[in-house]
């Protein structure tokens, strides 16, 4: 009876289910069977504006309303076909890090980690958004994507997007 619950509860969240391109099973190959992490998609941006950090969580949420394929997820583990399950809710990742020395070190090796942490394709948000303040008053963005999602040409249309929904809240 609670395992009927539980299902109804997440099936009333579904959206969409959708095939894999085969580009798409590709990608799941080597990131499942191979654990590479060279799929990860990221773009770094710098200002030295005084970032809303409201308006840019506001944005981002936003922004995944209306892309759907950022609230996907997959399911392919007890599958024999695996799937593309958009969800028709599903929280975006922003994490906020301030204090951060500018040091071009320091830069790297926060965007090599949070490529090396990778994404669990099941569960994670497949876009993943820090906002890093340094204590010299500059601020980057840092986004990651995993690539099964979208392509680096689909970032500058989502950044572009991001850019009109933030400084209309703003």
């Amino acid at each position: 009876m609670e395992t009927d619950a539980m299902a109804n509860k997440m099936n009333s969240n579904i959206s969409g289910v959708y095939p894999l391109s085969p580009l798409q099973k590709g990608l799941l190959y080597q990131t499942v069977y191979e654990e590479e992490s060279a799929y990860v998609i990221q773009s770094l941006f710098k200002t030295s504006r005084v970032l809303n950090i409201d308006a840019i969580k506001t944005a981002i949420a936003l922004l995944s309303e209306r892309h759907e394929v950022l609230r996907a997820v997959l399911f392919y583990r007890k599958s024999t076909e695996p799937r593309l399950i958009v969800l028709n809710s599903k929280r975006t990742e922003v994490s906020v890090l301030s204090g951060i020395q500018d040091k071009e070190y320091t830069l790297s090796e926060l965007c090599r980690d949070d490529r090396i942490r990778g994404f669990n394709l099941e569960k994670d948000s497949l876009l993943r958004v820090k906002l890093i303040s340094c204590t010299n008053g500059i601020s980057y963005m840092l986004w990651s994507i995993h690539h099964i999602i979208m392509d680096g040409w689909c970032l500058s249309i989502l950044f572009q997007d991001f850019m009109s929904l933030y400084e209309a809240l703003s």
